[in-house]
């Protein structure tokens, strides 16, 4: 067996422990609120709504398509939690889930609004739908904070 000096030995191990270190710092983590908690997807799709320019528009719709379809997908759950809370809680979830619904309706208006906007209208039609979605986010907080865990 040839022996090896001890500096390989410290060189390798300090080595594989950089690579150990890189990978872990280069795996993205989840962005966070002010607060210090996980954004949720619509979280995600407002800050994109502020920087997206006009002539990348289509993607911004696509995903604001997917997003969408995910909330409408999940209201009948939400509904259906908010009708199995006790009668105390189930009464105040229940005007946050209609403000919920109106939210999703006067959203639709704005992405509509979003898919006409002209060059000239876009940053308007922008900063109308950011209003509504945060808005949408606030009160799906709001709803999601009575559910338990």
């Amino acid at each position: 067996m040839t022996p090896y000096p001890k500096s390989l030995f410290v060189a390798a191990s300090l080595l594989l422990g950089a690579v150990a270190v890189t990978a872990a710092e280069s795996k993205p983590s989840a962005p966070l609120n002010q607060d210090g908690s996980a954004k949720i997807p619509a979280e995600l799709l407002l800050d994109e709504i502020k920087q997206t320019p006009y002539a990348d528009r289509a993607a911004l719709r696509a995903k604001l398509s997917v997003a969408e379809t995910r909330m409408d997908d999940q209201m009948p759950e939400w509904e259906a939690r908010k009708n199995s809370l006790p009668e105390k809680e189930r009464i105040a979830a229940e005007a946050d889930f209609k403000q919920l619904k109106r939210s999703r309706e006067i959203l639709r208006q704005k992405i509509d609004g979003v898919d006409m906007a002209s060059a000239e209208t876009w940053n308007s039609a922008k900063t109308d739908l950011y209003v509504v979605l945060l808005d949408t986010v606030q009160t799906y907080k709001k709803l999601r904070a009575r559910f338990p865990a």
